[in-house]
């Protein structure tokens, strides 16, 4: 064979060992600095963009009663992708879309980084797949990375997170979050084994019969499942007992390592982790360790830290010392026994590891760190005011609290989540394939609206979630629409499930032409919602503390919100309906 001939080999050698030697010069912990910013650059083919950059998760079919029997299979799909991190070239590994909600976003969505795409050797150590999270509902840029690193200074599991710069096609999308991902490597490095199974929960918990709802991300199946139904079983009340005289963790403790426990749930509840397992039933994965059968639990989907309200649970009467949606939360809380092991798990953490200025002085350098590297829309939205002051009066709040003994609280958690109806969205309600009359009343599709009247069908029928028309309508601000409905003898009290009304939904955006409709047509303004409070008090509370929730309440059904705009409507909804009091 000729030199001439022997290049193309030669090179293609060459090429292969220059990869290899670059790829050793990134290492696990050199991908997650505390000190830098990571320059992660990603190339991919345009066609490709644009076929995964609208793909969504689909929260009727995510919130499905199906799920109960199993894993819904996951609309997003890898494509081939170059990917540069610190000028290491990986080439053709998988890119996709990840997350829920804010993640989604079309023009800077959540990734996921396979390495091993096609490659299957390709790998920074043993780390094979990069989570960039792009901190949407989080524009401090602090939650997950200060959030993770507090459960690991306290000895918990956590992942470990580092920013990035992230671009793509050479478009600047600004300074994401590098978040360790939950695979083998990190449950070795914090359990020291892998051999167990490893679940993540999605709005899951331990309810009758939905130990499949868990997504099992590795280890044996049936191993896991069996510990699953035990845990579920140990936590159901049993016959003639109250939950005040239900020893929940006597139940527990051969099942759940209770003093990491207790740790997790703490933690979670001193950070405002609304989103997680205590406050939501979301956003964490627990590993069956078969060193010694229980069940460890790991903080997950952490943007929502720091932060004091729930943007779910709207309760102004929720304890901020400590939340029990969970249900192994709540049955332990329930207990006095149980209430005390947590007072002093919180107590030692706000002694221990809760050091304000040290906190203060961390915001400060991720501040420095990150701010030259944002996009320009980031720019518009960064501060880290909201931190600053969680921080402050953080340790004040709880002590309060706690000062005459924990606050009781035994409200139950309800039912597992299951949306049973579909209100379609706004690209199904276009087509005549797959009418649906909710998200007609929300856009304003008055054509579709008649031609249902017309056809005989119930204006006023309610969905899965106990919505009707109307009530869809007042959220949309669609006052034509809300007119013709009421005209059409709707029901102006109508409640969805949780007890909030059609004048509820309304105040709530400051729709005031609307509340002025079903105040006219016979709307009883002082009904209260499940927490108690009436349109005028909804409309009232401090729109910083409704701002968070307003945003992810306008990303689930596009409602195109100008908040400024909101605020000050709201403020003309309390004025009319105080004005009707006189």
């Amino acid at each position: 064979m000729n030199a001439m001939r022997l290049m193309p080999v030669i090179s293609a050698v060459f090429c292969l060992l220059s990869a290899v030697v670059n790829a050793q010069e990134l290492t696990v912990d050199g991908v997650f600095p505390t000190d830098r910013v990571l320059k992660v650059e990603i190339d991919v083919d345009p066609e490709d963009w644009e076929s995964i950059r609208y793909v969504t998760r689909d929260i009727r079919t995510e919130l499905g009663a199906e799920r109960q029997f199993g894993l819904v299979e996951s609309p997003y799909e890898y494509v081939k992708a170059d990917v540069t991190i610190d000028g290491v070239k990986f080439k053709e590994v998988g890119l996709r879309k990840k997350g829920f909600i804010g993640s989604q976003s079309t023009s800077r969505p959540s990734f996921k980084i396979k390495l091993d795409y096609k490659n299957k050797t390709a790998s920074i150590g043993e780390l094979s797949t990069l989570t960039l999270n792009n901190n949407q509902q989080d524009t401090t840029l602090l939650s997950q990375y200060m959030g993770y690193s507090f459960f690991r200074g306290a000895g918990l599991p956590a992942p470990r997170c580092a920013f990035a710069k992230i671009t793509l096609n050479g478009k600047d999308l600004g300074v994401y979050s590098h978040v360790e991902s939950a695979k083998k490597s990190l449950v070795d490095s914090s359990f020291g084994n892998s051999e167990g199974t490893l679940y993540e929960g999605t709005v899951a918990d331990f309810h009758q019969d939905w130990g499949a709802s868990f997504d099992r991300k590795f280890g044996k199946k049936d191993y896991g499942r069996k510990q699953i139904e035990k845990l579920i079983e140990a936590v159901k009340l049993p016959e003639g007992k109250s939950f005040e005289t239900f020893d929940a963790e006597s139940a527990m403790k051969e099942l759940v390592a209770m003093d990491e426990f207790y740790q997790f749930w703490a933690i979670e509840s001193l950070l405002g982790f609304w989103d997680g397992y205590s406050g939501n039933r979301n956003n964490f994965f627990f590993y069956v360790n078969r060193l010694d059968n229980k069940i460890y639990f790991i903080p997950w989907g952490g943007d929502c830290m720091f932060q004091k309200f729930s943007m779910v649970d709207r309760d102004p009467r929720l304890p901020l010392c400590v939340k029990t949606k969970g249900i192994l939360a709540h049955r332990l809380y329930q207990n006095p026994d149980s209430r005390e092991r947590y007072r002093k798990t919180l107590v030692k953490l706000l002694e221990e590891h809760w050091d304000e200025d040290a906190l203060l002085a961390e915001v400060d350098r991720i501040e420095e760190l990150v701010r030259p590297f944002l996009s320009d829309s980031q720019k518009r939205r960064y501060s880290t005011r909201s931190v600053q002051s969680f921080i402050k009066t953080r340790r004040e709040e709880i002590d309060s609290e706690m000062a005459d003994g924990m606050p009781e609280w035994s409200r139950d958690p309800g039912d597992a989540v299951v949306i049973t109806e579909s209100w379609g969205d706004r690209r199904r309600s276009s087509k005549k394939s797959n009418p649906d009359v909710w998200m007609a009343a929300k856009n304003g599709d008055m054509k579709l609206l008649k031609e249902w009247k017309k056809s005989g069908r119930d204006l006023d029928q309610s969905n899965g979630d106990g919505t009707t028309p109307l009530i869809m309508a007042a959220l949309g601000g669609q006052f034509e629409v809300a007119k013709y409905l009421v005209e059409n003898k709707a029901n102006v009290n109508a409640m969805s499930r949780d007890r909030n009304a059609v004048i509820h939904s309304a105040a709530f955006l400051g729709r005031l032409e609307i509340v002025r409709l079903l105040v006219e047509h016979g709307a009883n303004v002082q009904v209260k919602n499940r927490d108690g409070a009436t349109a005028v008090q909804i409309a009232s509370q401090e729109f910083s503390e409704v701002a968070d929730f307003m945003k992810m309440v306008d990303r689930m059904l596009d409602l195109d919100l100008d908040l400024k705009k909101v605020s000050e409507d709201r403020k003309k909804v309390v004025e009319y309906l105080r004005g009707l009091e006189k």
